[in-house]
């Protein structure tokens, strides 16, 4: 399976991904949700994470806040069968705040983990997710690199999670091009409209709306590389009738040097979500089968309970699916060659027969079947034992048992 990372094993920006590795990791996604529903499923998805039985060890490592981000990461590698640990506020509890360089943290650090999961400020080092990778490579380190969001830069994982939620909602429409969009709000400072507009060229769009004052403009790296069919507006109003999907943001107090109790709301804030929030007019004048995504914290753009009156606005959906897009993205980064479908049969059971009595095992635990033609006998670490009939032997060949010969057979053969 060719899937395209930064420098084969890293998540960088969202435009490390083609086409191809993000329909890879839809299809995973809806096929991890499936299994996460039943028990066999589960203990399925408990063995992706692992490396000659020990599980791999990945840390989270982050500047910045987070609650959605840090916890489905979490939760993904524990469900997987991994190892998480967790520096919160790096830039106060590492070495970091005496001075340590991101080359030297992850020197550091990398030969501890399989995978450092970063998300960093970038007020000092704008690249400090490329140096990390570089770190690697410098090194020698096997650990991959995964950017959980870099300041006003990027947030790849978020760009998968909102794309993910529109293609399954609308997949013939969303492949073929065929939505218009409109992304609110604040267009310099909202990574996460970054990187949906990465991640949205492969799939491309009749229109998309830019939709914020008249001098809150995407960034020049971004639009510089960015070759899709977009309209600046500033009334909010007057295009609401087109747009199939809404991607909401707040207002970045924190990118824009605001110092302010966090709990207080600013008139920044109000005057922000009177011309770029959700107002009772501008419900009326949305498609009545709009999607309505939002990245989340939302502020008082957006109306409270709004999710509870209009089931078009989706966000907490959207987050949901977060927890699922980064299993798929850790399985494909880490175990891309394991066949979920057959991965949930090995943990199915069979029975055999005894001398005592009947038991129940795991097809997992099965080493082989015989070649017998009306012989059931399957081969187990502590010798042959019989399955209840031929079509649970053949099924339990299906799944990669190899055919040989048990001693009961041998000399017919």
């Amino acid at each position: 399976m060719n899937l395209s990372f930064y420098k084969g094993r890293h998540l960088i920006s969202a435009s490390d991904l083609d086409f191809l590795t993000k329909q890879q990791i839809f299809s995973e996604t809806l096929e991890i949700k499936r299994l996460y529903e039943n028990a066999d499923g589960k203990k399925a998805l408990k063995r992706i994470l692992r490396k000659d039985g020990q599980p791999l060890r990945f840390l989270l490592l982050f500047w910045e806040a987070s609650t959605r981000t840090v916890l489905s990461f979490q939760r993904a590698i524990s469900i997987l069968g991994g190892h998480h640990e967790t520096i919160y506020d790096a830039g106060k509890f590492s070495s970091a705040a005496k001075g340590e360089t991101i080359r030297s943290t992850i020197r550091i650090l990398g030969p501890a983990y399989d995978c450092i999961i970063m998300r960093h400020d970038c007020k000092e080092d704008p690249e400090a997710l490329k140096t990390a990778v570089d770190t690697c490579g410098e090194y020698g380190l096997e650990t991959s690199i995964i950017n959980a969001g870099d300041g006003k830069g990027e947030h790849p994982t978020q760009m998968l999670l909102d794309l993910f939620t529109v293609w399954e909602l609308r997949r013939k429409e969303f492949e073929n091009g065929e939505l218009n969009y409109a992304f609110v709000g604040d267009l310099r400072d909202s990574r996460t409209i970054h990187s949906c507009l990465f991640g949205l060229q492969d799939y491309g769009a009749k229109k998309i709306y830019l939709i914020s004052s008249i001098n809150n403009n995407l960034p020049e790296w971004l639009t510089e590389k960015v070759f899709l069919p977009m309209e600046k507006v500033i009334d909010i109003c007057p295009v609401a009738s087109e747009v199939n999907v809404w991607y909401f943001t707040r207002y970045q107090r924190g990118r824009k040097g605001d110092k302010c109790d966090c709990k207080t709301v600013t008139k920044r804030e109000i005057k922000y979500a009177e011309n770029y929030g959700v107002t009772d007019m501008l419900l009326s004048l949305m498609k009545k089968n709009a999607i309505v995504l939002h990245p989340l914290p939302h502020g008082p753009e957006y109306p409270l309970r709004v999710d509870v009156k209009d089931a078009r606005f989706i966000h907490y959906n959207q987050a949901d699916n977060g927890f699922y897009v980064r299993m798929a993205l850790l399985k494909l980064l880490f175990a891309r060659d394991v066949d979920l479908k057959i991965a949930e049969a090995e943990e199915k059971t069979v029975k055999i027969y005894g001398q005592v009595a009947d038991l129940e095992i795991s097809i997992r635990s099965i080493a082989a079947v015989c070649a017998g033609e009306n012989c059931a006998a399957v081969r187990m670490p502590g010798g042959w034992v019989k399955v209840s009939s031929m079509e649970e032997k053949e099924i339990i060949h299906k799944l990669g048992k190899a055919y040989v010969i048990c001693p009961e057979c041998g000399p017919r053969f």
